[in-house]
């Protein structure tokens, strides 16, 4: 059965905000929790505070802001002039 296409172009908007809130919330979750990604956690790479603890929520969803802004190049940068090559957020 074919959709009406009034709400085939409501369907194709709100799906794609769906997977990217999907992706969103599941990299703030894994951050959080286990302080790694899938990607993160064949890299190697694990996200800790300087202390060495594990991360807030609130600091899982602070990191992921570049993101949404465009901006991830410039926060990736600072990690090649940082001392402990951190990222800005």
């Amino acid at each position: 059965m074919l959709l009406p296409p009034a709400v085939a172009w409501f369907l194709l908007p709100l799906c794609i905000m769906g997977c990217l809130l999907g992706l969103f919330g599941y990299t703030i979750l894994a951050e959080h929790h286990a302080g790694q990604t899938i990607g993160k956690r064949l890299m190697g790479i694990h996200v800790v505070r300087e202390s060495g603890a594990r991360i807030s929520l609130g600091q899982s969803a602070i990191r992921q802001l570049p993101l949404l802004g465009q901006i991830f190049i410039i926060d990736v940068l600072f990690a090649l002039f940082t001392e402990q090559h951190q990222r800005a957020f």
